[in-house]
């Protein structure tokens, strides 16, 4: 019978134990990580209500002035206290606030949807790492909630976000006013409306 190679036995015996206090430090990084997001303070929060209707909260836009080549990030958090359900598609409200003198207001709108683009990730935790908007702009997402036949954006089946009752899922947007557009976009304020559409998700 063939002995047994004694040193290699016991490298076997710390790689398991390497291996399984790994998977234990990170099964605890990943709770602390999901307490302190699920506890954190969100940009934008909605909220699928009881009843089948959203709510919103928070402006993407924020409330800083804008300018060309400006860029923020922020969080977006949904959550649901009716059933459990898919979110199929996003869109936008923009609502054009201030802006310089001198402009024509519809030439600035005009302007900001074509300039203003918009990016959406999902992930877990802090990990964010399923594309869900890739840097569209405000044109091709501006969605008007009393028109069917409006603009949105359309989940294909593998970003489709499956949302359970009483759970919540963040996503992690950027914003990105581009460089190259014109002084019409200086110092602007608008109201940006993140928007949701949701289905039935079959048990």
């Amino acid at each position: 019978m063939k002995k047994v190679d004694g040193a290699f036995v016991r490298k076997l015996i710390r790689t398991i134990i390497s291996v399984i206090m790994l998977g234990y430090i990170f099964y605890g990084a990943e709770q602390i990580t999901y307490a302190f997001m699920e506890n954190s303070t969100p940009d934008v929060h909605i909220t699928i209500n009881e009843d089948g209707g959203i709510t919103y909260n928070g402006n993407i836009f924020g409330t800083d002035l804008w300018y060309p080549g400006k860029e923020e990030s922020g969080i977006i958090r949904i959550t649901n206290q009716f059933k459990q359900v898919d979110i199929n598609s996003f869109g936008l409200n923009v609502l054009l606030n201030g802006f310089k003198e001198g402009y024509d207001r519809d030439f600035v709108y005009e302007s900001l949807l074509k300039n203003m683009k918009l990016s959406v990730v999902k992930g877990k935790l802090f990990v964010f790492d399923e594309t869900l908007v890739d840097n569209k702009t405000f044109s091709e997402l501006l969605w008007d909630k009393n028109d069917d036949s409006s603009t949105r954006f359309a989940l294909n089946e593998s970003g489709l976000a499956i949302l359970p009752k009483n759970e919540s899922l963040d996503l992690r947007y950027n914003l990105y006013m581009d460089d190259q557009s014109g002084e019409e976009l200086e110092s602007i304020t608008a109201a940006v409306d993140f928007l949701i559409n949701i289905g039935d998700r079959l048990e």
